[in-house]
């Protein structure tokens, strides 16, 4: 046991998190994974700063409210990533949502993490939601004008109602070169299409959402809790690839759910007839009782989870539980490779890239689909009036999002489940004239000066080398250019040296550092300020268009 001088406050914080939400059996972690992979630790730490959160949340709210109750207040900035916020504990104490998303791991055309972490908090709170969308080359390859279109068309589209815009240059903020400052420099063209968004939508009409919430996804904070913070994300993904395999995929629509309303509902039959459990290897025994509820008052419960129910919070064995409802017995890890399907209105072999186990049937319990080794894949248990479908293998990971097979299975598994599809609300989009580009410039620059920056990268388009030079009619003397006065080189001049300029560099590789150059090594003035004439020498007569002042 480490005491370290100093950090008593460490150990009061432990005995917190133990008592409070850790059964006075787990405290805090040890640190990362590798030295605490513990999950009950961790679902009692996340635990605890949620409710953390949500008190200072509260005192905050209740502070503004009472001094002007026509203040708006704002959430906090939550990170980007699939937390256990208990958002719907939250929703109280806020007027305005936000929200930080990129695509930790990196965006692909299979992820729509904007449409889910909107339709999520925008369900999990009732209220306005406006996101901060990392668009600005945080996790995004390309961030075009097009992708930029995309992502804030998810917002709107999953009942977001603003954007949160933060628009520095990401990608060289912490770099000794090429830093920016703002994508105003680096990429105007994402810059410009982002304002064009923000002054579009202030007069847009709020899109009308459709009028269908019996089928719901639980996000499950009991298990999403467990992840060690540097671990990989396997239970937000499998929510996230949930949300998209039902939502932009199979085109239904549906009401995102926490545990918190699962436990405040009191009977979950009323409001829902499906109910998609893509995480829930650790749950709260009242939870999983509220779950079995529902499927004997006739509802339907899809289970992507095979280790389903396998523990309490505290680790306590809670495994029969998952046997009384889904009907099955989990057995060993299976070696299988592939499942096959012959129901649903679809037939076909699917790629298993998960871990898969053998799922043992009793009673009442059919058999949907097998994996190449002739074991269960999916089962469904008639249980009172109702069933409880299971996965023998995780699928729900976005590597399958990416492949059509399971696209098209997911399509007719849903509406096999009793989900109606085919809502148009997946068709919206921003207009694409949203999407600003630079306007074509006819003709090359004399002076090889001309640079567009475009995601970040400087593009020389439209130049040519002529050897030219210029000079001055007064030299100046305030700030020289310590050149041959009558013969300054494009290449070499303080007013051609644009190539060179965007390679100042920073004091250190930090961001908001200074550049170890001051301005004036940029530029050249004068102690008189009478008349001076400029003469550009091109080596050879031009046809001279247009004079541009940088």
């Amino acid at each position: 046991k480490r005491q370290p001088a100093g950090h008593t406050y460490i150990h009061e914080f432990d005995r917190q998190v133990r008592d409070q939400f850790g059964g006075g059996q787990w405290g805090i972690p040890a640190g990362i994974k590798n030295r605490d992979p513990n999950p009950f630790r961790w679902i009692a730490l996340y635990r605890f700063v949620a409710d953390r959160l949500r008190d200072r949340q509260r005192r905050l709210y209740e502070l503004v409210k009472g001094r002007n109750p026509n203040l708006v207040v704002t959430s906090f900035d939550s990170p980007g990533g699939v937390y256990p916020t208990e958002w719907s504990l939250l929703a109280p104490y806020a007027d305005l949502f936000t929200l930080q998303m990129g695509y930790p791991g990196g965006s692909t055309r299979w992820r729509a993490s904007a449409g889910f972490h909107s339709k999520l908090v925008s369900d999990l709170t009732g209220k306005d939601f406006w996101p901060c969308t990392h668009f600005e080359h945080y996790n995004y390859p390309h961030s075009r004008p097009a992708e930029v279109l995309e992502e804030v068309s998810q917002i709107f589209r999953n009942g977001g109602t603003g954007i949160h815009i933060y628009l520095p240059d990401t990608l060289n903020i912490s770099k000794t070169k090429g830093d920016l400052r703002t994508s105003y420099f680096s990429s105007p063209r994402r810059f410009h299409t982002v304002m064009n968004i923000a002054r579009f939508i202030r007069t847009m009409p709020r899109l009308k959402l459709p009028n269908y919430n019996k089928t719901a996804i639980l996000h499950n904070d009991d298990t999403i809790a467990s992840r060690p913070h540097d671990n990989p994300d396997i239970y937000g993904q499998a929510t996230e690839a949930c949300y998209t395999f039902l939502g932009p995929v199979a085109t239904s629509w549906f009401k995102f759910i926490d545990s918190a309303q699962v436990l405040k509902w009191s009977k979950l039959r009323d409001r829902f007839d499906v109910i998609y459990l893509p995480a829930a290897k650790y749950q709260r025994k009242q939870i999983t009782s509220r779950l079995r509820q529902f499927v004997e008052d006739g509802g339907t419960l899809v289970c992507g989870d095979p280790e389903a129910f396998e523990t309490d919070l505290l680790g306590n064995d809670t495994s029969a539980l998952r046997t009384e409802i889904f009907g099955v017995t989990l057995g060993d890890r299976s070696r299988a490779k592939a499942a096959r399907v012959r129901k649903f209105g679809w037939t076909g072999e699917l790629p298993i890239h998960s871990p898969a186990f053998t799922l043992k049937p009793g009673p009442n319990v059919e058999v949907l689909a097998t994996l190449d080794d002739g074991t269960p894949a999916i089962t469904s248990h008639k249980l009172g009036r109702g069933r409880a479908v299971l996965f023998g293998a995780n699928v729900l990971l976005t590597r399958n999002v990416a492949d059509q097979r399971w696209r098209e299975f997911f399509q007719a598994f849903v509406k096999s489940m009793g989900t109606p599809t085919g809502f148009d609300i997946w068709n919206f989009k921003l207009p694409e004239n949203l999407a600003w580009h630079e306007p074509r410039q006819p003709g090359v620059c004399l002076t090889n000066n001309r640079i567009i920056w475009r995601e970040e990268v400087p593009l020389f388009h439209q130049n040519i080398e002529t050897g030219g030079t210029y000079s001055y009619s007064i030299s100046p003397d305030s700030l020289p250019e310590n050149l041959n006065p009558d013969a300054i080189p494009f290449s070499a001049g303080r007013l051609t040296d644009r190539r060179r300029a965007i390679h100042a560099v920073k004091e250190s590789a930090r961001p908001y550092i200074g550049f170890k150059l001051p301005e004036s090594h940029w530029v050249a003035s004068w102690s008189n300020p009478q008349p001076v004439a400029i003469t550009f020498d091109l080596k050879r007569p031009r046809v001279l268009t247009r004079v541009k002042l940088w």
